[in-house]
Protein backbone atom coordinates (compact mmCIF):
# COMPACT_ATOMS: atom_id res chain seq x y z
CA UNK A 1 0.00 0.00 0.00
CA UNK A 2 1.24 3.48 -0.88
CA UNK A 3 0.78 6.57 1.25
CA UNK A 4 0.34 10.27 0.60
CA UNK A 5 0.07 13.07 3.15
CA UNK A 6 -2.79 15.30 4.21
CA UNK A 7 -1.27 18.25 2.35
CA UNK A 8 0.35 16.76 -0.77
CA UNK A 9 -1.32 14.42 -3.25
CA UNK A 10 1.43 14.15 -5.87
CA UNK A 11 4.15 12.43 -3.83
CA UNK A 12 3.73 8.82 -2.73
CA UNK A 13 5.57 6.93 0.02
CA UNK A 14 5.99 3.29 1.00
CA UNK A 15 4.43 1.96 4.19
CA UNK A 16 7.87 1.73 5.82
CA UNK A 17 8.05 5.53 5.81
CA UNK A 18 5.13 5.62 8.26
CA UNK A 19 6.80 3.34 10.82
CA UNK A 20 8.76 6.05 12.63
CA UNK A 21 7.50 9.35 11.26
CA UNK A 22 4.12 11.01 11.66
CA UNK A 23 4.57 13.53 8.86
CA UNK A 24 6.03 13.67 5.38
CA UNK A 25 8.57 16.24 4.12
CA UNK A 26 5.73 18.65 3.28
CA UNK A 27 4.51 18.67 6.89
CA UNK A 28 1.29 16.70 6.37
CA UNK A 29 0.32 13.52 8.21
CA UNK A 30 0.72 10.21 6.37
CA UNK A 31 -2.52 8.62 5.13
CA UNK A 32 -3.16 5.65 2.79
CA UNK A 33 -3.65 6.71 -0.79
CA UNK A 34 -6.70 4.44 -0.88
CA UNK A 35 -8.44 2.52 1.88
CA UNK A 36 -9.40 -1.12 1.36
CA UNK A 37 -13.12 -1.90 1.60
CA UNK A 38 -14.33 -5.27 2.87
CA UNK A 39 -17.11 -7.02 0.98
CA UNK A 40 -19.87 -8.89 2.83
CA UNK A 41 -18.14 -12.15 1.96
CA UNK A 42 -14.80 -10.95 3.32
CA UNK A 43 -16.39 -9.83 6.58
CA UNK A 44 -18.03 -13.22 6.96
CA UNK A 45 -14.68 -14.89 6.34
CA UNK A 46 -13.12 -12.94 9.23
CA UNK A 47 -15.49 -14.69 11.64
CA UNK A 48 -14.07 -18.08 10.68
CA UNK A 49 -10.49 -17.02 11.39
CA UNK A 50 -8.68 -16.80 14.71
CA UNK A 51 -8.21 -13.45 16.44
CA UNK A 52 -4.54 -13.37 15.47
CA UNK A 53 -5.27 -14.26 11.84
CA UNK A 54 -7.71 -11.35 11.58
CA UNK A 55 -5.16 -8.91 13.01
CA UNK A 56 -2.45 -10.20 10.69
CA UNK A 57 -4.66 -9.98 7.61
CA UNK A 58 -5.58 -6.33 8.18
CA UNK A 59 -2.09 -5.22 9.16
CA UNK A 60 -0.67 -6.96 6.08
CA UNK A 61 -3.08 -4.96 3.93
CA UNK A 62 -1.82 -1.67 5.35
CA UNK A 63 1.89 -2.44 5.57
CA UNK A 64 2.64 -5.18 3.01
CA UNK A 65 4.07 -7.29 5.82
CA UNK A 66 3.84 -11.08 5.97
CA UNK A 67 2.54 -11.51 9.48
CA UNK A 68 0.76 -14.72 10.41
CA UNK A 69 -1.80 -15.50 13.05
CA UNK A 70 0.94 -17.25 15.02
CA UNK A 71 3.10 -14.09 14.94
CA UNK A 72 0.26 -12.13 16.52
CA UNK A 73 -0.82 -14.81 19.01
CA UNK A 74 2.75 -15.27 20.24
CA UNK A 75 2.96 -11.57 21.01
CA UNK A 76 -0.43 -10.68 22.48
CA UNK A 77 -2.12 -14.00 23.25
CA UNK A 78 -4.98 -15.78 21.53
CA UNK A 79 -7.66 -13.23 22.42
CA UNK A 80 -6.45 -10.15 24.35
CA UNK A 81 -9.86 -8.51 24.20
CA UNK A 82 -12.86 -9.43 26.33
CA UNK A 83 -16.45 -8.24 26.10
CA UNK A 84 -18.57 -7.35 29.11
CA UNK A 85 -22.34 -7.10 28.75
CA UNK A 86 -23.86 -4.05 30.44
CA UNK A 87 -27.47 -3.00 30.88
CA UNK A 88 -29.36 -1.00 28.23
CA UNK A 89 -27.82 -2.86 25.26
CA UNK A 90 -24.26 -1.75 25.94
CA UNK A 91 -21.22 -3.93 25.28
CA UNK A 92 -17.89 -2.98 26.79
CA UNK A 93 -14.80 -4.11 24.89
CA UNK A 94 -11.83 -4.43 27.24
CA UNK A 95 -8.75 -3.82 25.11
CA UNK A 96 -6.46 -4.03 28.14
CA UNK A 97 -6.52 -7.75 28.88
CA UNK A 98 -2.78 -8.24 29.44
CA UNK A 99 -0.39 -8.27 32.38
CA UNK A 100 0.03 -4.48 32.26
CA UNK A 101 -3.73 -3.85 32.30
CA UNK A 102 -3.27 -1.26 29.57
CA UNK A 103 -3.92 -1.14 25.84
CA UNK A 104 -0.63 0.70 25.38
CA UNK A 105 1.38 -2.49 25.95
CA UNK A 106 -0.61 -4.38 23.33
CA UNK A 107 -0.14 -1.51 20.88
CA UNK A 108 3.63 -1.47 21.35
CA UNK A 109 3.90 -5.23 20.80
CA UNK A 110 1.92 -5.07 17.57
CA UNK A 111 3.93 -2.07 16.36
CA UNK A 112 7.12 -4.06 16.94
CA UNK A 113 5.68 -6.94 14.91
CA UNK A 114 5.01 -4.56 12.01
CA UNK A 115 8.45 -2.92 12.16
CA UNK A 116 10.18 -6.24 12.98
CA UNK A 117 12.87 -4.36 14.91
CA UNK A 118 12.68 -6.18 18.24
CA UNK A 119 12.04 -2.95 20.13
CA UNK A 120 8.77 -2.80 22.03
CA UNK A 121 9.79 0.50 23.69
CA UNK A 122 10.06 2.42 20.40
CA UNK A 123 7.56 5.25 20.06
CA UNK A 124 4.54 4.20 17.99
CA UNK A 125 3.91 6.56 15.07
CA UNK A 126 0.49 8.14 14.68
CA UNK A 127 -0.49 6.08 11.63
CA UNK A 128 0.67 2.80 13.19
CA UNK A 129 -1.51 3.62 16.20
CA UNK A 130 -4.60 4.06 14.04
CA UNK A 131 -3.94 1.05 11.80
CA UNK A 132 -3.43 -1.23 14.81
CA UNK A 133 -6.70 -0.05 16.33
CA UNK A 134 -8.54 -0.61 13.06
CA UNK A 135 -7.30 -4.20 13.03
CA UNK A 136 -8.36 -4.69 16.65
CA UNK A 137 -11.80 -3.18 16.07
CA UNK A 138 -12.53 -5.54 13.18
CA UNK A 139 -11.05 -8.55 14.98
CA UNK A 140 -13.05 -7.84 18.15
CA UNK A 141 -16.32 -7.30 16.30
CA UNK A 142 -15.81 -10.53 14.38
CA UNK A 143 -15.43 -12.29 17.73
CA UNK A 144 -18.78 -10.83 18.83
CA UNK A 145 -20.35 -12.01 15.57
CA UNK A 146 -18.93 -15.48 16.15
CA UNK A 147 -20.57 -15.56 19.60
CA UNK A 148 -23.90 -14.42 18.07
CA UNK A 149 -23.88 -11.24 20.18
CA UNK A 150 -23.87 -9.05 17.03
CA UNK A 151 -23.92 -9.41 13.27
CA UNK A 152 -22.33 -7.57 10.37
CA UNK A 153 -25.67 -6.43 8.94
CA UNK A 154 -26.81 -4.45 12.01
CA UNK A 155 -25.12 -1.15 12.76
CA UNK A 156 -24.00 -0.15 16.26
CA UNK A 157 -23.01 3.11 17.91
CA UNK A 158 -19.52 3.31 19.40
CA UNK A 159 -18.33 5.62 22.16
CA UNK A 160 -14.69 6.52 22.77
CA UNK A 161 -12.83 9.21 24.68
CA UNK A 162 -11.72 12.09 22.50
CA UNK A 163 -8.13 12.88 23.52
CA UNK A 164 -5.97 13.29 20.40
CA UNK A 165 -8.83 11.82 18.28
CA UNK A 166 -6.87 8.69 17.30
CA UNK A 167 -9.67 6.47 18.62
CA UNK A 168 -12.27 8.52 16.79
CA UNK A 169 -10.36 8.46 13.51
CA UNK A 170 -9.90 4.70 13.92
CA UNK A 171 -13.67 4.27 13.82
CA UNK A 172 -14.09 6.91 11.11
CA UNK A 173 -11.74 4.99 8.81
CA UNK A 174 -13.11 1.60 9.85
CA UNK A 175 -16.59 2.75 8.83
CA UNK A 176 -15.26 3.53 5.35
CA UNK A 177 -13.84 0.02 5.20
CA UNK A 178 -17.15 -1.66 6.02
CA UNK A 179 -17.29 -1.67 9.82
CA UNK A 180 -20.99 -1.38 10.78
CA UNK A 181 -20.81 1.73 12.97
CA UNK A 182 -23.62 4.26 12.73
CA UNK A 183 -22.63 7.11 15.04
CA UNK A 184 -19.26 7.68 16.68
CA UNK A 185 -19.69 9.30 20.08
CA UNK A 186 -16.74 11.53 20.90
CA UNK A 187 -16.64 11.83 24.69
CA UNK A 188 -14.64 14.81 25.96
CA UNK A 189 -13.67 15.92 29.44
CA UNK A 190 -13.43 19.64 30.18
CA UNK A 191 -10.98 19.93 27.25
CA UNK A 192 -13.71 20.11 24.64
CA UNK A 193 -12.33 21.65 21.45
CA UNK A 194 -14.02 19.01 19.33
CA UNK A 195 -17.39 19.77 20.97
CA UNK A 196 -16.97 23.44 20.05
CA UNK A 197 -16.17 22.55 16.45
CA UNK A 198 -19.03 20.10 15.94
CA UNK A 199 -21.64 22.15 17.80
CA UNK A 200 -20.62 25.77 17.19
CA UNK A 201 -18.82 25.44 13.87
CA UNK A 202 -15.63 27.06 15.10
CA UNK A 203 -12.43 26.07 16.83
CA UNK A 204 -9.91 28.16 18.74
CA UNK A 205 -6.46 26.85 17.88
CA UNK A 206 -4.67 28.56 20.79
CA UNK A 207 -6.53 26.62 23.48
CA UNK A 208 -5.05 26.28 26.96
CA UNK A 209 -5.21 22.72 28.28
CA UNK A 210 -7.08 22.13 31.51
CA UNK A 211 -5.73 19.48 33.90
CA UNK A 212 -8.23 16.83 34.98
CA UNK A 213 -8.32 13.35 36.49
CA UNK A 214 -8.34 11.93 32.95
CA UNK A 215 -5.02 13.39 31.74
CA UNK A 216 -4.83 11.24 28.60
CA UNK A 217 -7.86 13.18 27.38
CA UNK A 218 -6.39 16.54 28.43
CA UNK A 219 -5.77 17.72 24.87
CA UNK A 220 -6.26 21.29 23.75
CA UNK A 221 -5.96 21.00 19.97
CA UNK A 222 -6.32 17.30 18.98
CA UNK A 223 -3.43 16.18 16.77
CA UNK A 224 -5.58 13.82 14.71
CA UNK A 225 -8.19 16.48 13.91
CA UNK A 226 -6.09 17.21 10.82
CA UNK A 227 -7.00 13.76 9.47
CA UNK A 228 -10.71 14.45 9.93
CA UNK A 229 -10.40 17.80 8.14
CA UNK A 230 -8.47 16.16 5.31
CA UNK A 231 -10.91 13.25 5.06
CA UNK A 232 -13.81 15.69 4.79
CA UNK A 233 -12.43 18.63 2.83
CA UNK A 234 -9.40 17.17 1.03
CA UNK A 235 -5.88 18.52 0.61
CA UNK A 236 -6.86 22.17 0.26
CA UNK A 237 -9.00 21.98 3.38
CA UNK A 238 -6.16 20.44 5.39
CA UNK A 239 -3.74 23.11 4.21
CA UNK A 240 -6.15 25.84 5.27
CA UNK A 241 -6.63 24.20 8.67
CA UNK A 242 -2.86 23.95 9.25
CA UNK A 243 -2.39 27.56 8.18
CA UNK A 244 -4.92 28.69 10.80
CA UNK A 245 -3.26 26.50 13.44
CA UNK A 246 0.20 27.90 12.75
CA UNK A 247 -1.16 31.41 13.20
CA UNK A 248 -3.16 30.41 16.30
CA UNK A 249 -6.32 31.75 14.71
CA UNK A 250 -9.97 30.76 14.74
CA UNK A 251 -10.75 27.85 12.43
CA UNK A 252 -14.17 27.92 10.78
CA UNK A 253 -15.01 25.08 8.35
CA UNK A 254 -16.75 25.91 5.06
CA UNK A 255 -20.38 26.69 5.96
CA UNK A 256 -21.83 24.88 2.95
CA UNK A 257 -20.01 21.67 3.90
CA UNK A 258 -20.27 21.84 7.69
CA UNK A 259 -22.87 19.08 7.84
CA UNK A 260 -20.47 16.72 6.06
CA UNK A 261 -17.92 17.25 8.83
CA UNK A 262 -20.45 16.39 11.54
CA UNK A 263 -22.05 13.44 9.76
CA UNK A 264 -21.94 10.33 11.91
CA UNK A 265 -20.23 12.15 14.79
CA UNK A 266 -21.69 13.19 18.13
CA UNK A 267 -19.70 15.05 20.76
CA UNK A 268 -20.45 15.21 24.49
CA UNK A 269 -18.71 16.81 27.45
CA UNK A 270 -18.52 14.81 30.68
CA UNK A 271 -17.29 16.64 33.78
CA UNK A 272 -15.04 15.27 36.54
CA UNK A 273 -17.96 15.15 38.98
CA UNK A 274 -20.03 13.10 36.51
CA UNK A 275 -17.14 10.70 35.97
CA UNK A 276 -17.07 9.97 39.71
CA UNK A 277 -20.84 9.47 39.82
CA UNK A 278 -20.78 7.15 36.80
CA UNK A 279 -18.05 4.94 38.26
CA UNK A 280 -20.18 4.25 41.34
CA UNK A 281 -23.54 4.10 39.55
CA UNK A 282 -22.32 1.63 36.90
CA UNK A 283 -21.06 -0.59 39.70
CA UNK A 284 -24.42 -0.42 41.47
CA UNK A 285 -26.42 -1.28 38.34
CA UNK A 286 -24.03 -3.73 36.68
CA UNK A 287 -21.73 -5.00 39.47
CA UNK A 288 -18.87 -3.95 37.22
CA UNK A 289 -15.99 -1.60 38.02
CA UNK A 290 -14.96 0.90 35.36
CA UNK A 291 -12.10 3.37 35.26
CA UNK A 292 -12.42 7.13 34.65
CA UNK A 293 -11.78 6.93 30.90
CA UNK A 294 -14.42 4.25 30.46
CA UNK A 295 -16.77 6.37 32.58
CA UNK A 296 -16.06 9.28 30.24
CA UNK A 297 -17.11 7.20 27.23
CA UNK A 298 -20.13 5.84 29.13
CA UNK A 299 -21.27 9.36 29.99
CA UNK A 300 -20.91 10.48 26.38
CA UNK A 301 -23.03 7.55 25.25
CA UNK A 302 -25.81 8.32 27.75
CA UNK A 303 -25.83 11.97 26.63
CA UNK A 304 -26.12 10.87 23.00
CA UNK A 305 -29.02 8.57 23.77
CA UNK A 306 -30.80 11.21 25.88
CA UNK A 307 -30.53 13.78 23.09
CA UNK A 308 -31.38 11.53 20.14
CA UNK A 309 -33.67 8.93 21.70
CA UNK A 310 -31.56 6.22 20.05
CA UNK A 311 -31.36 2.86 21.79
CA UNK A 312 -29.56 0.57 19.32
CA UNK A 313 -26.77 -1.63 20.64
CA UNK A 314 -23.68 0.38 21.50
CA UNK A 315 -20.04 -0.47 22.07
CA UNK A 316 -17.67 1.27 24.46
CA UNK A 317 -13.95 0.83 23.84
CA UNK A 318 -12.16 0.55 27.20
CA UNK A 319 -8.38 0.88 27.01
CA UNK A 320 -7.31 0.77 30.68
CA UNK A 321 -8.01 -1.47 33.62
CA UNK A 322 -9.55 0.35 36.60
CA UNK A 323 -6.39 -0.68 38.47
CA UNK A 324 -4.40 1.73 36.29
CA UNK A 325 -6.33 4.63 37.80
CA UNK A 326 -6.87 3.15 41.24
CA UNK A 327 -6.73 6.46 43.15
CA UNK A 328 -9.55 8.01 41.11
CA UNK A 329 -11.71 4.87 41.14
CA UNK A 330 -11.21 4.27 44.88
CA UNK A 331 -12.24 7.84 45.70
CA UNK A 332 -15.36 7.56 43.54
CA UNK A 333 -16.25 4.25 45.19
CA UNK A 334 -15.60 5.49 48.73
CA UNK A 335 -12.93 2.89 49.51
CA UNK A 336 -9.17 2.71 49.88
CA UNK A 337 -6.89 1.82 46.99
CA UNK A 338 -5.96 -1.40 48.79
CA UNK A 339 -9.63 -2.38 49.06
CA UNK A 340 -10.16 -1.60 45.38
CA UNK A 341 -7.17 -3.62 44.20
CA UNK A 342 -8.27 -6.54 46.38
CA UNK A 343 -11.72 -6.41 44.79
CA UNK A 344 -10.23 -6.36 41.29
CA UNK A 345 -8.11 -9.46 41.84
Amino acid sequence: MLYVTTTEKNDAYTAARTYFEDRGPDGGLFVPRQFPVFSAEELSALVKESFGERIAKILNMFFSTKLTGWDIDSGIGRCPVKAATMSHRILLLELWQNLDGSYEKLEKILAEKIRNDGNTEQRVSSWLRIAIRIALVFASFAELVRSKALDWETTVDVSVTSGDLSGIMTLWYARQMGFPVDNIICSCNENCALWDLLNHGELKTDIQTLHTTTPLADVGLPAELERLIYGTFGWDGAKEFLHVCRNKGLYVPPAEEFDRLRKGLFSAVVSRSRVDVLISSVYRTNSYLIGPYTALAYGGLTDYRAKTGESRTALILAQRSPAQDAAVVAEAMGMTEEQLLTQLR
